[in-house]
């Protein structure tokens, strides 16, 4: 078993980290503004902070939702330290982001798949042939 904590709070990353256990840390944009960090600079900052603290995978979610945009924020999040795990949506152009990364090297991870519905919007339904 691995154990992850959820937060972009550097406190509460360092306590659990000294308690032995933690094994990475999952975080996203809405984290991030709890803790009153805003702006790409700072946000790519702080990653690089929490990256500093563990030793294990840290997730950083691309805030782009489009394929070429998630792409490219997907390599600055992965050129920001070598545990760096980048997540992307669960979207129809997040799948394909998600491919591109992993053929470029990138660790990634994507965002959770809340119902069988959301998966199931993903695959493309073509309309039936029918026969002449």
């Amino acid at each position: 078993m691995k154990f992850f904590i959820d937060t972009a709070n550097l406190d509460d990353i360092r306590e659990a980290h000294e308690l032995g256990i933690l094994d990475g840390v999952t975080t996203n944009p809405s984290l991030m503004a709890k803790e009153g960090i805003s702006g790409q600079d700072n946000i790519y900052k702080h990653y690089q902070a929490i990256a500093e603290i563990v030793e294990g995978d840290v997730s950083a979610e691309v805030i782009a939702t489009d394929y070429e945009n998630m792409v490219e924020e997907g390599r600055r999040l992965a050129d920001l330290a070598p545990n760096i795990v980048v997540k992307i949506p669960m979207i129809v152009d997040g799948v394909k982001a998600l491919s591109t990364l992993t053929e470029l090297g990138i660790n990634t991870t994507c965002t959770l798949v809340f119902s069988p519905a959301q998966a199931l919007s993903l695959i493309p339904i073509s309309e039936p042939t029918r026969p002449n």
